[in-house]
């Protein structure tokens, strides 16, 4: 549904003043031209409390409603409803999820599958090395990376995944019209930059304890698989993790030093039945085909000519592509020598690799390095020395 202006407004002051989600719902099931005429009782019948429908409907005729929606429009926050084509598609429609989210930032974050990295704020630096490692792994991928942008594991998994023109998502346990913790202003403009900053709180909400764990199960449905790399046993980090078991999620976690208090939350995991993570690759390596697909590729499988190794030509190569393959070809197949080629923008190079390892062009090898595929028959004569 197309939601109209003064919708807009009501569905705003009912993120302001309601906070249960089962009051929410009632209303967004009553969306309809009598929204603004029911009584306090009508409201009451429909199931809403005395004092949530008093505060309705004293929202509903608040004249400041319209400034508000107006200020949002200013500071480019949009208001997302689950009836929208563009709300989060990945986001379940359980009891215990948000029907409404606040957005600020790119809208192609909304359309694939992402990969969650959450744990500790006070991570070792194998951890912190850990979660730019797989968020890395993702952006190359073209997967988005959700996470918190609380400091920690949360920074490291945002940092790595924008270093190489990944899109990542920051699921905020505060409004839009605050930054928590204060000094990541900066990493706050580089995600609503390169990806999207969410919350299911009013802008005006200020940061509190009790939010976090609620903002984590909204980390968690926008994900496909969740990856927990540090936490000690009451790290924030579980309810992401007990999230992605109620919602059916891939749970995978890092094995740590069982000697450090970061490694109790994700060993015990990991003696529950999560995955093991041995490679950084391996929580993106079984999405990137998918993530693919929903992206703007036109793939159909390999043709019969790339099947038998006919070439670069078969493949219909775009310039960028064909320059990647000869690069390749000539020995320069790492990922890092790949993008310091400076062929294209990093986003560009990471799409355009992943469609070629996707139509058959070129194969991805330990250490992200790649081959022609095509290399033991002289690909296209780029592999062919003198």
């Amino acid at each position: 549904m197309t939601l109209s202006f003064d919708i807009r407004c009501a569905l705003l002051a009912i993120a302001e003043r309601l906070v249960r989600d089962e009051a929410r719902r009632v209303v967004l099931e009553s969306l309809d031209e009598d929204i603004f005429d029911r009584s306090v009782d009508a409201w009451c019948d429909l199931g809403l409390k005395p004092i949530q429908a008093q505060a309705l409907v004293e929202g509903l005729h608040d004249e400041g409603l319209a400034k508000r929606v107006e200020g949002l429009d200013a500071r480019n926050i949009r208001l997302l409803h689950f009836g929208e084509a563009v709300f989060p598609y990945t986001l379940p429609q359980g009891a215990s999820l948000p029907p409404i989210l606040f957005f600020q930032g790119r809208a192609e974050g909304w359309r694939r599958a992402g990969l969650a990295i959450v744990g500790t704020r006070k991570p070792s630096a194998y951890g912190r090395e850990s979660a730019t490692a797989i968020a890395r792994e993702a952006a190359l991928r073209g997967i988005p990376v959700i996470s918190g942008a609380a400091t920690g594991i949360d920074t490291c998994a945002h940092e790595g995944c924008l270093k190489y023109g990944g899109l990542t998502v920051a699921v905020l346990g505060c409004g839009l019209d605050h930054v928590y913790p204060r000094q990541a202003g900066p990493l706050y403009e580089r995600i609503a930059e390169n990806g999207a900053l969410v919350s299911q709180f009013a802008p005006s909400v200020p940061p509190d304890r009790k939010r976090f764990p609620m903002r984590n199960h909204v980390i968690a449905a926008l994900s496909e698989t969740v990856v927990v790399v540090e936490g000690a046993a009451g790290s924030g980090a579980r309810y992401t993790a007990q999230a992605a078991r109620k919602l059916g999620l891939r749970l995978m976690a890092l094995p740590g030093d069982i000697s450090r208090p970061q490694a109790v939350l994700p060993n015990r995991l990991l003696a529950e039945g999560a995955e093991i993570i041995i490679d950084p690759a391996a929580p993106v390596d079984p999405l990137a085909r998918k993530s693919a697909q929903q992206a703007s590729f036109d793939w159909k499988g390999p043709t019969a000519a790339q099947k038998t190794g006919a070439g670069v030509e078969a493949a219909r190569l775009s310039e960028l592509e064909r320059n990647l393959a000869a690069l390749i070809a000539e020995g320069s197949g790492s990922a890092d020598d790949l993008l310091a080629a400076g062929l294209a923008a990093p986003g560009a190079v990471n799409e355009a690799l992943l469609r070629m390892e996707l139509v058959g062009v070129v194969r991805q090898e330990p250490g992200r390095r790649y081959a022609l595929a095509t290399a033991e028959r002289g690909f296209g004569g780029l592999n062919e020395r003198e």
